[in-house]
């Protein structure tokens, strides 16, 4: 994948932030997402 096509969105498990990653997933961007700690999206992978 291009690195144009790579995302960086912080706030993903915010109120806006979630509906945008996965807007993003179904036009096809890889979408690296920052969140608060003790938040997860879900379908999300729990990561360190």
């Amino acid at each position: 994948m291009s690195d144009l096509n790579r995302i960086l969105v912080t706030g993903a498990s915010g109120k806006l932030g979630g509906p945008l990653c996965e807007a993003l997933v179904a036009h096809g961007y890889e979408v690296t997402a920052l969140r608060h700690r003790r938040s997860m999206l879900p379908g999300s992978r729990k990561s360190r």
